[in-house]
C-alpha cells in the first residue's frame, strides 16, 4: 500500500526531473523545406534522438549549387531532388537553434560520427508546424563532405 508521503514525493521527484522533448514528423511543416548552417553549440547524442544546438550566421543564403546535390537513397522513399530545390533560409534564421536528427541506431546505420561543438554543418529539414519555437527536424544532414538521408535507413 503506497502512503500518501511516498506518493508526494515521488510525484515531487518526478516534477523536478528534466524533460526531453520529442516531436514526431507530424509536429513539424513537412511542405516548406529549410536551409540552415552554421556551426556545432553543443550536442546531446542519445535516444530518443541526437541532437544538437546550431548557430546560424547572419546573412545565410540557399548555396547555388544545393538543388544539384545527390540526395542519397533511402529505404523509405523520399523525394531528395524536390526537398533540395524548395529548400529556402527561413526568415530570421541569425541565432542558435534546437536540431534534432534520427535515432541512433539511424545515425549509426548511416555511419554518422558524433558531431562535436565547432564542427561546421549544413541542414535541411523543418521548423515546428507552430512555429513558436525554434526547433528543426533535419532530413539531411551535411557534415565533412558527407549528405546523409535522416528520414529512414540507407538503401
Amino acid at each position: 500500500m503506497i502512503h500518501r508521503r511516498h506518493f508526494v514525493l515521488a510525484a515531487l521527484a518526478l516534477a523536478a526531473a528534466p524533460v526531453v522533448a520529442h516531436h514526431g514528423w507530424s509536429s513539424f511543416d513537412q511542405d516548406k523545406p529549410l536551409y540552415l548552417a552554421g556551426t556545432v553549440k553543443s550536442v546531446r547524442w542519445q535516444n530518443p534522438h541526437a541532437e544538437f544546438v546550431l548557430t546560424v550566421p547572419a546573412g545565410l543564403t540557399v548555396p547555388a549549387d544545393l538543388a544539384g546535390r545527390k540526395a542519397p537513397a533511402q529505404s523509405q522513399s523520399v523525394d531528395g531532388g524536390g526537398i533540395f530545390s524548395k529548400a529556402i533560409v527561413p526568415a530570421k534564421a541569425t541565432g542558435d537553434w534546437e536540431i534534432e536528427l534520427a535515432p541512433l541506431s539511424r545515425m549509426s546505420a548511416w555511419s554518422v560520427s558524433e558531431l562535436k561543438p565547432g564542427d561546421r554543418v549544413e541542414v535541411i529539414g523543418y521548423a515546428l508546424a507552430s512555429g513558436d519555437q525554434r526547433v528543426f527536424r533535419v532530413e539531411y544532414l551535411m557534415v565533412g563532405g558527407k549528405i546523409y538521408g535522416l528520414r529512414s535507413g540507407p538503401q
